[in-house]
Protein backbone atom coordinates (compact mmCIF):
# COMPACT_ATOMS: atom_id res chain seq x y z
CA UNK A 1 0.00 0.00 0.00
CA UNK A 2 1.92 3.15 -0.91
CA UNK A 3 1.60 6.11 1.32
CA UNK A 4 -1.51 8.99 0.76
CA UNK A 5 -0.77 11.57 -2.02
CA UNK A 6 -1.91 14.81 -1.17
CA UNK A 7 -2.66 17.17 -4.18
CA UNK A 8 -2.11 20.89 -4.60
CA UNK A 9 -5.32 22.54 -5.87
CA UNK A 10 -4.11 23.06 -9.51
CA UNK A 11 -4.04 19.34 -9.33
CA UNK A 12 -6.63 18.48 -8.53
CA UNK A 13 -9.04 20.79 -10.84
CA UNK A 14 -7.01 19.18 -13.69
CA UNK A 15 -7.88 15.93 -12.50
CA UNK A 16 -11.46 16.89 -12.00
CA UNK A 17 -11.09 18.11 -15.41
CA UNK A 18 -9.90 15.05 -16.72
CA UNK A 19 -12.09 12.61 -15.13
CA UNK A 20 -14.91 14.59 -17.20
CA UNK A 21 -13.19 14.64 -20.12
CA UNK A 22 -12.62 11.02 -19.91
CA UNK A 23 -16.35 10.99 -19.25
CA UNK A 24 -16.99 12.12 -22.77
CA UNK A 25 -15.78 9.01 -24.56
CA UNK A 26 -13.25 11.37 -26.88
CA UNK A 27 -11.39 10.24 -29.56
CA UNK A 28 -7.96 7.61 -28.45
CA UNK A 29 -5.25 10.41 -29.40
CA UNK A 30 -6.65 12.90 -27.35
CA UNK A 31 -6.90 10.54 -24.48
CA UNK A 32 -3.41 9.88 -25.67
CA UNK A 33 -2.57 13.46 -25.28
CA UNK A 34 -4.35 13.69 -21.47
CA UNK A 35 -1.87 10.71 -20.57
CA UNK A 36 1.01 13.10 -21.66
CA UNK A 37 -0.38 15.52 -19.16
CA UNK A 38 -1.01 13.67 -16.30
CA UNK A 39 1.93 12.46 -16.36
CA UNK A 40 3.74 16.09 -16.19
CA UNK A 41 1.56 17.67 -14.08
CA UNK A 42 0.35 14.77 -11.30
CA UNK A 43 1.93 12.40 -8.76
CA UNK A 44 3.35 9.06 -10.44
CA UNK A 45 0.23 7.08 -8.44
CA UNK A 46 -2.48 9.07 -9.45
CA UNK A 47 -1.23 9.79 -12.92
CA UNK A 48 -0.63 5.91 -13.24
CA UNK A 49 -4.24 5.20 -11.81
CA UNK A 50 -5.84 7.92 -14.47
CA UNK A 51 -4.26 6.13 -17.13
CA UNK A 52 -5.52 3.05 -15.95
CA UNK A 53 -9.14 4.63 -16.36
CA UNK A 54 -8.60 6.19 -19.13
CA UNK A 55 -7.81 2.77 -20.54
CA UNK A 56 -10.03 0.72 -18.65
CA UNK A 57 -6.96 -1.75 -17.69
CA UNK A 58 -9.08 -3.72 -15.14
CA UNK A 59 -8.53 -2.07 -12.16
CA UNK A 60 -12.22 -1.68 -10.07
CA UNK A 61 -10.42 0.67 -7.45
CA UNK A 62 -9.25 3.28 -9.97
CA UNK A 63 -12.38 5.29 -9.60
CA UNK A 64 -12.58 5.32 -6.01
CA UNK A 65 -8.84 6.27 -5.89
CA UNK A 66 -9.40 9.23 -8.07
CA UNK A 67 -12.68 10.20 -6.28
CA UNK A 68 -10.47 9.92 -3.21
CA UNK A 69 -7.82 12.34 -4.43
CA UNK A 70 -10.44 15.23 -5.56
CA UNK A 71 -12.02 15.44 -1.96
Amino acid sequence: MSPPTDLTPAQKHFLAHACAFIATNPPRHELDKLCTLATLLLPVPVAEMLRKRIFKTGDPRADDQLNGWLQ
